[in-house]
């Protein structure tokens, strides 16, 4: 019993070691409440039923839903916290696209020539003859570079970030570099960053439909300037102290590119997200489940949470360590107290 009650002490640290933000809504939790754009959602049970949750894009927070009992997302669900996509427009100041719930928004013109994307990811160069294309937003990897034309050096993508330092969401991309004589509206705006959702549970979690935390494309360019980069893909975060089961697909893709108007060049493509899985035997239940995140349009299935590709499970080591360090403290207190009684 004593061994039961540390390693579920230790599980716990390991799950919920993450310092949490302020207290939300308490309660039973459903698809409805949690996209009301809170910062926390403190919930007894959370049950979702088919339909399409549209969270808020930024500057709303991270979703983060901490529930005591059972979560059950059923079939028909959809999670959408993806970035919006760049766009081209020639009569006005254009704002950079909105990144999905705890994420950046892209880069645009506004105040032109631009307004730099959050995360490093720099505009395309400029030229009179054409632009080049903006840098993709970073997040697993590093974003890709815009493409480069005659005179106008593509941007550069941006930086990538490891959430286990700092939960959140994607970055966006940059804007396309102007060509044509310099016209401040003719460029792509960057792609808006995929967003975050983190769900932790002290029961089972059974997941199905889909969450949603893509990058934004980049906008196209118009009159030779360069297309826009594409946002990054976002987090999923989903833990527990029971078991998963996962017949869910996400998505948590970098968008593509923007295209240039030639000679204008092509914008980076967005780096793809995260999702992490973590529960009590660290073994996902679930045959088929599925992902669609390498890259924009290619996928990857997976049968337990021990997988490659862009799934991102919390350190083994660290677990097994902590196992082993408890068991081995309890030995040591039971030869302690053996010592002890004999001496007496």
């Amino acid at each position: 019993m004593r061994i039961f009650l540390l390693f579920s002490l230790l599980i716990s640290a390991q799950v919920f070691g993450q310092a949490d933000p302020g207290d939300g809504t308490t309660g039973p939790c459903t698809g409805a409440t949690i996209t009301s754009g809170l910062a926390v959602y403190n919930c007894t049970t959370l049950t979702i039923s088919a339909g399409t949750y549209n969270f808020p894009p930024s500057p709303a927070p991270v979703v983060r839903v901490k529930v005591q009992g059972a979560v059950t997302i059923a079939s028909g669900v959809v999670l959408n916290l993806s970035g919006e996509d760049g766009v081209a427009d020639a009569t006005e100041n254009q704002a950079g696209a909105l990144g999905g719930a705890g994420a950046d928004d892209g880069g645009g013109n506004i105040a032109g020539p631009t307004d730099p994307a959050a995360g490093g990811a720099t505009q395309g160069g400029s030229s009179i003859s054409c632009g080049g294309g903006g840098g993709g937003g970073g997040f697993t990897d590093v974003g890709d570079n815009g493409s480069l034309c005659v005179g106008s050096a593509g941007g550069t993508g941006g930086a990538t970030h490891d959430i286990s330092v700092l939960f959140r969401g994607g970055f966006g991309g940059a804007p396309g570099g102007l060509g044509e004589f310099f016209n401040p509206f003719e460029t792509g705006t960057g792609g808006g960053g995929g967003g975050a959702i983190w769900i932790s549970a002290g029961g089972d979690i059974t997941m199905n439909g889909s969450i949603d935390v893509s990058g934004g494309k980049g906008g196209p360019g118009i009159s030779d300037s360069g297309g826009g980069g594409g946002g990054s893909g976002g987090a999923i975060r989903i833990q527990s102290l029971g078991s998963i089961t996962n017949n869910a697909i996400f998505n948590f893709a970098g968008g593509t590119g923007g295209a240039g108007d030639a000679p204008g060049a092509r914008g980076g493509d967005g780096s793809v997200g995260v999702y992490e899985f973590e529960d009590a035997d660290n073994v996902i239940q679930g045959v088929g489940t599925g992902a669609i995140g390498n890259g924009a349009d290619s996928s990857e299935t997976f049968h337990s949470s021990i997988s490659c590709g862009a799934v991102k499970m919390k350190d083994d080591q660290d677990l097994l360590f902590q196992m082993a360090f408890g068991f081995g403290l309890i030995v040591l207190i039971s030869r302690i107290r053996g010592r002890f009684r004999r001496s007496a």
